[in-house]
């Protein structure tokens, strides 16, 4: 199993740039590990050289934040950003030598002439070019140019270094020089390095992990095997590589299979006789005439027109004997099959891919599961935190599992098909269900949902028309937080934190997401109901407008907004925050008398998770397997208490710690009507209004950049 909750070299969240009417980059959420090569690609326009200039802060966002190693750089100047940039120009002085080149940076920050010109040598024979520090840029090939433009970039030490298409100016030998050369730095130095490129060789042939663009948008992220051998959907099949794409049609004509599929030409292999061999389970046989051959050096790219009137090209190697034009001969096609474009395993339609089974078979052996961090334990991370152990005992089941930070990226991942199980909270369960990338469950297979709280079950954010796509997992409310000794008596609504704020100036704290959003119009549905506010996911133009009015109003207040729970503790321990929004978890880890929590008339935001199964799961019956085991009331009690939420059963009670149950409200369902569970916002209202649009996601982003300014 590998989970990991390292903090990100670089987290975008949202991100959005618009050139007038041009949204060049239209709702980022990314997250590059430290130390990962990471490769942005796609065509022109495509946008991923606008969000390389988003994080150099070249440029500053429409929308969205950008974070470097955890800290919010989004309105800071590039000087003050730990980064390092290298173009396709390389951008040297002629005037000066490659060593004053590469020192240029240390001079502008103000290191001694002696250490500079030490750490320059130092990195000029980490590129193996220091024997040509004496001279000019003039007086060397491209090839070296380029490499002195690195030597500059990292003689500054870095935490990432943005590379601009930095061999797109080389010739092929060269490019392929570098490139090597490129990898084996990035190894030797340690640090982050996001390379953007058009050219599909490169980035494969790079990457650790590749995002493709397309209009601004992330299309798929992935392993560079994952990208290709598994393309989410038809532009990155045509774009990275070359396939031979089938629709419904001659999917069932050439393959005699349901479904759309990318072929790739080197998964086709040319036999000169037809009879030559039967079809296999692996591959399907199909007759066909030579078109044409062409001679590529390494192989040869040929083109065949087979009996069903599809044409196909094939690749193959240069050693294997030469088909003929116009020659007859049999195509065994191993068939590589995209899961958003095909219903793989046995054919069958999207819709079919979503129902629910009426009973299962034999175990898998293993189950990949996509989570939050804390999720999915087998005591890697706390000895005392392993729900995942008993169950490949029980099962047979071996879990793998990968943990995301945003729904966002979840969505993006779970559309790969990699994954059998999805833990999605509510503003990613309907996009799932939209997407059909979440099967229908069969609750009566998961045997312990009979144990579930009754109002978990049936709700709008895991049921659609009647349909169960998931299981509760477990469930908690953003509360108000108020240190006793300073707020003296209980606060019994929000206008602590918005109207009556100024009398705690400085040391008001919020939860530092667009989301937050949603709290300010709970708060005015019940102080201004003129505005008409029905739920407060649910904005038109006007709502949203009032909501960020008071927003910007608090913000005078506000000491410090918060993401990361640890911070929100130590501000409440020090007294440098005393009232705004927390979860139980912190008050919690905070322990003190004087520190309260408590809800407010006017209700609260909060999340209720769902555990869901792929559309395309690769293995259904070790998924139904984790579903009922999470929902086992001990294992249930053990994840839950280790997050921070309430468990979903009364007898998930019986095993958690004293008092835990009681704390959490758990089965408190008064408690819980007074939630307003976490969705994402859309353009169709979720208030069932019709005559007006509501703001999405991505208004709220943008909204939320100019709340704080």
């Amino acid at each position: 199993m590998s989970s990991t909750g390292a903090t990100p070299a670089i987290r975008l969240t949202g991100l959005q740039k618009h050139f007038g009417d041009v949204r060049a980059v239209d709702g980022v959420d990314l997250e590059i590990a430290d130390g990962e090569f990471f490769s942005m690609l796609g065509p022109s326009g495509s946008g991923k050289t606008t969000v390389l200039r988003l994080v150099a802060g070249f440029e500053q966002p429409t929308g969205g934040t950008v974070e470097l190693a955890g800290r919010d750089v989004t309105g800071t100047a590039p000087f003050e950003r730990d980064v390092n940039t290298v173009f396709q120009d390389y951008a040297l002085f002629p005037h000066m030598s490659v060593l004053e080149n590469v020192a240029y940076g240390l001079r502008v920050r103000g290191v001694g002439k002696a250490e500079r010109r030490s750490r320059a040598r130092e990195a000029l024979a980490t590129v193996r070019l220091d024997h040509v520090a004496d001279r000019r840029p003039t007086q060397l090939s491209g090839g070296q140019r380029q490499r002195v433009a690195l030597a500059r970039a990292v003689v500054v030490r870095p935490k990432v270094l943005l590379l601009d298409e930095p061999l797109g100016a080389l010739d092929l030998k060269l490019r392929e020089q570098m490139q090597v050369e490129l990898k084996q730095l990035q190894r030797e130095l340690g640090i982050t390095f996001v390379f953007v490129t058009h050219d599909q060789e490169e980035a494969l042939t790079l990457s650790d992990r590749v995002a493709v663009f397309n209009d601004g948008r992330i299309v798929q992220l992935g392993s560079p095997q994952e990208v290709y051998e598994r393309p989410v959907d038809e532009y990155v099949a045509s774009f990275v590589g070359t396939s031979n794409l089938f629709d419904a049609e001659a999917a069932r004509a050439v393959l005699g299979r349901d479904g759309r599929y990318a072929l790739r030409p080197e998964k086709i292999h040319l036999a000169a006789e037809p009879d030559a061999g039967a079809a296999t389970p692996e591959h399907d046989r199909v007759r066909g005439v030579v078109a044409e051959t062409i001679y590529l050096g390494i192989g040869r790219r040929v083109v065949v027109d087979t009996e069903h009137g599809a044409r196909l090209v094939v690749l193959e190697p240069s050693t294997a004997p030469t088909t003929r034009r116009g020659r007859v001969g049999a195509l065994a096609a191993a068939v590589t099959c995209s899961l958003a474009l095909a219903a793989c395993g046995g054919g069958g339609s999207d819709d079919a891919a979503t129902e629910a089974p009426t009973k299962l078979g034999k175990n898998e052996g293993q189950v990949s599961i996509l989570a939050w961090p804390g999720y999915v334990e087998d005591g890697s991370n706390d000895p005392d935190a392993d729900w995942v152990t008993d169950f490949e005992k029980e099962t047979g089941c071996k879990v793998t599992s990968k943990v995301y930070g945003t729904s966002d990226e979840a969505f993006n991942l779970a559309k790969s098909g990699d994954y059998d199980v999805v833990a999605a909270s509510g503003d990613l369960t309907l996009r799932m269900v939209a997407a059909k990338a979440a099967a229908e469950v069969n609750t009566d297979l998961v045997p312990n949902y009979a144990k579930v709280f009754d109002f978990l079950k049936d709700q709008e954010w895991n049921t659609v028309d009647g349909k169960n796509y998931g299981v509760p997992h477990g469930y908690g409310a953003n509360l108000l937080m108020y240190n006793s000794d300073v707020v003296k008596d209980e606060p019994t609504s929000w206008d602590v934190v918005f109207d009556k704020g100024a009398q705690y100036k400085g040391k008001v704290t919020a939860y530092d997401s667009p989301i937050y959003i949603a709290d300010a119009a709970m708060y005015l549905m019940a102080k201004q109901p003129e505005l008409k506010i029905e739920n407060p996911y649910a904005l038109d133009e006007k709502q949203l407008a009032a909501a960020v009015d008071l927003l910007k109003e608090q913000r005078a207040n506000v000491g410090e907004y918060w993401s990361d729970y640890l911070k929100e503790a130590s501000a409440f321990k020090t007294g440098d925050s005393v009232v705004g929004t927390t979860w139980q978890v912190i008050a919690n880890t905070i322990d003190q008398e004087n520190v309260k929590t408590t809800v407010p008339e006017e209700g609260v935001t909060g999340w209720n998770d769902t555990w869901m199964i792929a559309a395309k799961a690769k293995h259904p019956n070790c998924a139904y397997a984790w579903l009922n085991h999470i929902e086992d009331p001990k294992t249930n009690a053990q994840a839950t208490e280790y997050f921070g939420e309430s468990p979903n059963s009364e007898e998930a009670c019986e095993f958690a710690s004293e008092g835990f149950c009681e704390t959490y409200h758990a089965g408190d369902k008064a408690y819980s009507d007074k939630i307003w569970y976490w969705r994402t916002p859309i353009e169709q209202c979720l208030d069932g209004r019709t005559d007006v649009k509501c703001t999405d996601y991505s208004d709220w982003t943008k909204a939320w950049t100019e709340i704080k300014g």
